[in-house]
C-alpha cells in the first residue's frame, strides 16, 4: 500500500482515524507502523484489522469465562498445558525487553501476534479448537494466565478494550482496580527445552499433515488413498558426515568478524571421506543452514548436540497424532532399523531434530 503523504493528499487526521477505527485500532496501528529511523508507515489494513482482532479476543474472553468452572483443573502436567505456559513466560519476557527498547513494533509481535498463534496451537493440542464448547479441554489455570498476560502486555497498546477485558477477568484471578495500575506479570527464565521439544513435534505433525494431504491416487480416476498409520525414524546419534561437518564448521567460524572463508564449501567437501560423498546432495543444505543460522546468531549456533528425547517426545504426545491426523504411530531408532527394512532409504534420511516418517495404507 501506498505511504501515507500530505504532498499526494494520502492521509488520515487523527480525529477521522479514531472514528473508523476506533482509538485502539488507531494505535494498535500506530504501534505495528515501525521501529526503524525510517519513517513510520500507519496502514489502513492494520487499523481495520486490529478492530476484528481485539472484538475476536474480546469475545473469546468472554466464552472462556462462561465456561471456566467446567475446565480441566489441578497440576499442569499434560505436555500441551505446559508448553503453553512456557509460550505466555516467554511473550512476558520478551514484551518487557522490547518495551525496555522502545521497540513498540516488536513489543506487539511478541505480545500479541506471537500469544495469539501460541492460543492457536494450544487450542488444536488439547481439542479445543472447534465449537465452543470444546473450550472447556482447556485448562482453567492456563487459560486464565493467558488471558491476564495477553490483557497486560497489550494495554499500553489498547487501554480502552483492556480496561474492559480487566474489568472480566479481575474477579476471577482476584484481582482489583484498573489495568492501566496493574503490576507487569511476573515471569521466569524460558524453558528453552520445552519450547525446543515442542517446535520438533509442531514441525513433524506439519510435514505429516502436508504429506497426507498432497498424495494422490496411483491410478487415473482411483481415489486417493487413505492412510491409517505412520511409521516415525528417530535419529538420536549425530550422523558422521554431520559430525565432520560441525567441525570443520566449528574451525572455519571467525568469531571475531562473525563470518565465515569463501572457500568453506570447498573445505566441506575436502574433509568428507570418499564414501560419505555421495551424500553430497543432503550435506551442503545442512551446511548452509548451519552456517546461515551461525551468522545470525553466533558460535552457539553450532551446537547441535542431542538435546531431545525425541522418542519419548513422540510416544508422550502420539494420542495427538492418532486423535488430530487419524493415524496410528510407531516409534523406531534409526540404528535399530535393518538394511533389509523396505522403509531403510526413508529411516536413512532422519536427522537429529528431523525425524523421518512413512504414511501407511
Amino acid at each position: 500500500a501506498e505511504k501515507m503523504s500530505k504532498n499526494t493528499g494520502n492521509f488520515l487526521l487523527l480525529r477521522e482515524g479514531i472514528e473508523r477505527y476506533s482509538s485502539d485500532g488507531v494505535r494498535f496501528a500506530m504501534a505495528d507502523a515501525g521501529d526503524t529511523v525510517e519513517d513510520a508507515n500507519f496502514a489502513l489494513k492494520t487499523a481495520d484489522d486490529a478492530v476484528l482482532k481485539l472484538t475476536t479476543f474480546l469475545s473469546f474472553v468472554e466464552d472462556c469465562l462462561g465456561l471456566i468452572k467446567d475446565m480441566r483443573s489441578g497440576p499442569i502436567t499434560e505436555f500441551a498445558d505446559r508448553v503453553f505456559a512456557a509460550q505466555i513466560n516467554m511473550a512476558v519476557v520478551n514484551t518487557e525487553k522490547a518495551f525496555d527498547q522502545m521497540m513498540f513494533r516488536e513489543a506487539l509481535k511478541s505480545g500479541f501476534f506471537e500469544l495469539q498463534m501460541a492460543l492457536g496451537q494450544y487450542r488444536v493440542s488439547v481439542g479445543a479448537d472447534k465449537a465452543t464448547n470444546t473450550l472447556v479441554n482447556m485448562h482453567k489455570d492456563c487459560i486464565l494466565k493467558f488471558i491476564e498476560c495477553q490483557t497486560l502486555l497489550i494495554a499500553p497498546f489498547c487501554p480502552h478494550t483492556c480496561e474492559h477485558v480487566w474489568s472480566l477477568i479481575s474477579p476471577v484471578i482476584g484481582k482489583s482496580g484498573l489495568v492501566v495500575k496493574a503490576p507487569w506479570p511476573v515471569s521466569e527464565a524460558i524453558d528453552t527445552h520445552l519450547l525446543d521439544s515442542s517446535a520438533i513435534f509442531e514441525d513433524l505433525v506439519s510435514r505429516i499433515r502436508s504429506s497426507a494431504s498432497s498424495k494422490k491416487a496411483k491410478k487415473k480416476d482411483a481415489a486417493p488413498p487413505t492412510y491409517t498409520s505412520v511409521r516415525i525414524f528417530i535419529c538420536d546419534e549425530i550422523p558422521t558426515w554431520q559430525a565432520i561437518c560441525l567441525e570443520v564448521l566449528k574451525n572455519e567460524y571467525d568469531a571475531t568478524t562473525k563470518s565465515f572463508p569463501a572457500d568453506l564449501d570447498k573445505k566441506i567437501v575436502s574433509a568428507l571421506p570418499a564414501d560419505l560423498k555421495k551424500n553430497i546432495k543432503k550435506i551442503m543444505p545442512f551446511v548452509g543452514m548451519v552456517r546461515d543460522e551461525t551468522l545470525a546468531k553466533g558460535a552457539s549456533a553450532l551446537d547441535r548436540s542431542i538435546k531431545v528425547d525425541e522418542k519419548e517426545l513422540i510416544s508422550l504426545n502420539s494420542k495427538f497424532i492418532q486423535t488430530q491426523l487419524g493415524l496410528e504411530p510407531s516409534i523406531l531408532l534409526v540404528r535399530q532399523v535393518s538394511s533389509d527394512d523396505p522403509d531403510f532409504n526413508v529411516a536413512s534420511d532422519s536427522l537429529p531434530t528431523k525425524p523421518s516418517f512413512v504414511l501407511k495404507e
